[in-house]
């Protein structure tokens, strides 16, 4: 689950709720975005209508913040929080609600404050479109049949089966029979080619972060912390984007790390590995050449070293 803030009119936030694995999602557009508003729609628009889902995935936003984690643990599922900022950790949903903002803004050309009247038939869209990592529509897996839209009713396509003409409990059962074949087939041939999606997607992130950390810090190592907020404010691009120094807690389960400012106050958010890069204070750079010599035999790209809160430019290694 995640939220998009859309500045244009009365609506100026969008939930989006997305299955992890059919890519069935649900939409609201709401004016104030606050875990009391989202608690209650995720009650009423997923729990209520398809029952508990395994496990609710959200990053450490405000909005999905104590109200709703006790709302999604008292439904029987679990809840997974990931670092905020952190669009990786949420990639189908990531992904969807950006294309959904995007088919959004196309539909509603310079009516822009609108843009909550055409959120039903976008999402609809969404819904019957067919997913590259699947192979099939949300609305396919969901259901076990492609939707049956308006054109499928005036032309009389299959999709329109008239079933009130079914009279006898064989040729019912025959029907019902057929539609659990194909629903089950259709999912085995999804759930393999989603596999396949995933395992591709893993190798490709870890060649593009594999100048990142190549060993994980210890408790005590000094780091700092990229600013991600900055990218999207254009009067702040040109700001440090990299504050600090911070001290390592301890890393969660291989994932985000926890840190303390210098003076023991630890900081509430976690930060994911590829946010952060260690800070050499003056007197270990005879360290850093230790370990810049035993990395020569790997590719490294060029990459900045903080040296008492100086940055400089590391020559590049051929």
């Amino acid at each position: 689950m995640d939220a998009v803030h859309i500045k244009a009119g009365r609506w100026k936030y969008l939930v989006v709720a997305r299955d992890d694995f059919s890519g069935w999602p649900e939409t609201v557009a709401l004016t104030r975005l606050t875990a009391k508003s989202v608690s209650e729609w995720f009650n009423s628009e997923w729990i209520c209508r398809y029952g508990a889902p395994k496990e609710v995935t959200v990053d450490g936003g405000a909005e999905f913040g104590k109200e709703l984690q006790e709302a999604v643990k008292r439904a029987g599922s679990r809840i997974r929080i990931t670092t905020p900022y952190y669009p990786e950790a949420q990639g189908m949903i990531e992904r969807g609600h950006k294309q959904l903002k995007d088919a959004l803004v196309k539909m509603c050309g310079e009516n822009g404050s609108k843009w909550k009247e055409y959120l039903p038939i976008v999402t609809l869209a969404d819904r019957i479109s067919v997913k590259r990592t699947t192979g099939y529509s949300p609305f396919e897996l969901q259901f076990g049949q492609q939707a049956v839209l308006p054109i499928d009713i005036e032309t009389n396509t299959y999709l329109a089966i008239e079933w009130n003409k079914i009279s006898t409990t064989e040729e019912l059962l025959e029907a019902r029979a057929l539609q659990i074949a194909a629903k089950e087939e259709t999912r085995l041939a999804a759930a393999e080619k989603l596999r396949d999606s995933r395992h591709k997607s893993v190798q490709y992130l870890d060649k593009k972060m594999a100048h990142r950390l190549r060993n994980p810090l210890e408790p005590g190592d000094l780091v700092l912390v990229y600013n991600k907020p900055l990218e999207s404010q254009w009067g702040l691009l040109f700001k440090n984007r990299w504050n600090g120094p911070y001290r390592v807690i301890n890393q969660i389960n291989n994932g985000p790390y926890e840190l303390e400012e210098l003076d023991g106050t630890k900081l509430t958010r976690k930060f994911a590995a590829s946010h952060i890069k260690r800070f050499y204070p003056r007197g270990k750079e005879a360290q850093l050449s230790s370990e810049s010599e035993n990395e020569s035999s790997e590719e490294i790209e060029d990459e900045e070293l903080i040296l008492e809160g100086e940055e400089i430019e590391q020559n590049e290694y051929d």
